[in-house]
């Protein structure tokens, strides 16, 4: 009587295990689910910004927003590299994608009626002289120019010469003439 009395005690602890794992089971997928059919675009983790450029990049931008009028160049901001340039390396496709899919260019100067990318711009700040941003100033430079591009990097200042800024850009690009 003993065994069988031991044996009903194991085969009700089974039973009873068995339940409770069937149970966690259902409260996780209940969880998961409400997880999954949260909104996050109405989420209180985001807020519009004020501007789409800091306000030393919308400073040159007011410099250099009529001087790509006068050259017959359309001006971008933030572009991302992704969008300026094709993998062409299938063995290394990957790691180019992913070393260029996150960075943007302050601004892009593109032919006003083609849209073909012909400067890209970078605004210097003082963030730029640290060893981090020299590394990923380098190859930013070389994946650019490699692609066709010129680059140009314009130290970030209180005020900008517009005639500077404009013989700068003919400089680097000889053909382009004052409309």
């Amino acid at each position: 009587m003993d065994i069988a009395l031991i044996l009903a005690g194991i085969f009700i602890l089974g039973v009873l295990v068995q339940y409770l794992k069937q149970k966690a089971i259902k409260t996780n997928s209940k969880k998961s689910n409400k997880r999954s059919k949260k909104n996050y675009s109405y989420s209180k983790s985001y807020k519009g910004v004020n501007s789409l450029l800091t306000k030393a990049e919308l400073n040159f931008y007011n410099t250099l927003e009529p001087v790509c009028d006068e050259l017959n160049l359309t001006l971008f901001t933030k572009v991302r590299m992704w969008d300026l340039v094709t993998i062409i390396s299938k063995d290394n496709y990957l790691t180019c994608r992913n070393k260029v899919q996150s960075k943007h260019i302050d601004f892009v100067l593109c032919d006003a009626r083609t849209l073909k990318p012909i400067v890209c711009i970078e605004l210097d700040d003082k963030s730029h002289n640290r060893e981090d941003r020299i590394a990923r100033d380098k190859f930013v430079d070389e994946v650019l120019i490699s692609s066709g591009y010129k680059m140009l990097h314009i130290p970030c200042a209180y005020t900008y010469n517009k005639r500077i800024i404009k013989n700068k850009i003919q400089k680097a690009v000889p053909k382009l003439k004052a409309s």
